[in-house]
């Protein structure tokens, strides 16, 4: 008994010191068919935070930001902004006040976010990883 809650105890330090669960983690997704399967983590970024706004062949990125209580948000908003969800508001809202963007992306839950980006083939969406299915495929970072 001993050993086993020493086990737990030391299962639960390591989750706390890597960070969430893999299948929970929120990762990049896009259409099954879209040609931007793989892409640099710069590029990425540079999707993510407005500056780029459209795919390699001149269309626009539809970028779908996941929620606020969706598991996963707060590692999502640490990794890819370096801030927590007020912050995230305060870049976006500094974003369009600059111009720099035309509207702020959407925030939607993942199954929407699957669903959305399973009609439309131009759409970058975060989604748990054990949610992939049929239709959409993870984006690898290079």
């Amino acid at each position: 008994m001993k050993y086993v809650c020493m086990s737990l105890i030391l299962v639960a330090i390591c989750a706390s010191c890597f960070g969430q669960g893999d299948a929970d983690q929120l990762v990049p997704v896009v259409h099954e068919s879209s040609t931007q399967k793989v892409m640099t983590k710069q590029n990425l970024d540079r999707i993510i935070r407005g500056e780029n706004q459209r795919w390699a062949n001149g269309d626009r990125i539809k970028l779908l930001l996941p929620v606020e209580n969706e598991p996963g948000y707060d590692a999502f908003v640490t990794r890819y902004y370096n801030t927590n969800a007020k912050g995230l508001d305060m870049f976006w809202r500094s974003q369009l006040f600059r111009n720099q963007i035309s509207r702020i992306p959407s925030k939607t839950k993942s199954t929407v976010s699957l669903n959305m980006i399973k009609k439309r083939p131009g759409t970058l969406g975060f989604i748990p990883r054990n949610m992939i299915e049929p239709g959409v495929v993870e984006v690898k970072i290079r």
